[in-house]
């Protein structure tokens, strides 16, 4: 595991198999609502080492022009997904939102860039809530396949829009 990554794990006070499961349930989010938004998602993926995640990532199929608020929705699921995955474990504290804000500091770059207006990221960020929560089986079914596994296709999410 990398040094930055050992260092959010220990500050998130994870074991390594909760460290997994947060780094899935984040790229998985990314996943379901870019889905949801209307995107096509090619593959999520958790990079293991010896130890555990090093990284995650969501990758979407590049089919034509992408929307703006698309790309926003899918941007804004990593952050939802963390909320929702670390109270439904039980999980949650304002500390440990707060390193999860740290840890998606490029998806908020991003946000920052693609958004037009405080307004429309606050939507797409509405819209992100709503597809995870739509698809909270999908999420947990593809979270325990995607923690274990390290790679999962986006056609075989089964996400209703």
């Amino acid at each position: 595991m990398t040094a930055k990554s050992l260092a959010v794990r220990a500050a998130l006070g994870f074991s390594t198999d909760q460290y997994r499961e947060w780094v899935a349930a984040h790229e998985l989010g990314h996943a379901i609502a870019s889905i949801g938004a209307g995107e096509r998602v090619k593959e999520i993926e958790i990079v293991l080492d010896r130890d555990g995640p090093v990284m995650g990532r969501t990758v979407l199929s590049r089919w034509g022009r992408r929307d703006r608020m698309a790309a926003l929705v899918g941007l804004h699921g990593g952050h939802v997904a963390d909320e929702l995955w670390l109270r439904a474990r039980g999980l949650w504290s304002p500390g440990r939102s707060a390193i999860c804000q740290s840890s998606s500091r490029r998806d908020y770059e991003q946000i920052s860039q693609l958004a037009e207006s405080s307004n429309e990221s606050a939507a797409a960020a509405s819209a992100a809530r709503r597809h995870i929560e739509t698809n909270w089986q999908t999420f947990l079914a593809g979270l325990t396949f995607l923690a274990t596994s390290s790679r999962l296709s986006g056609r075989a999410l089964r996400v209703s829009a």
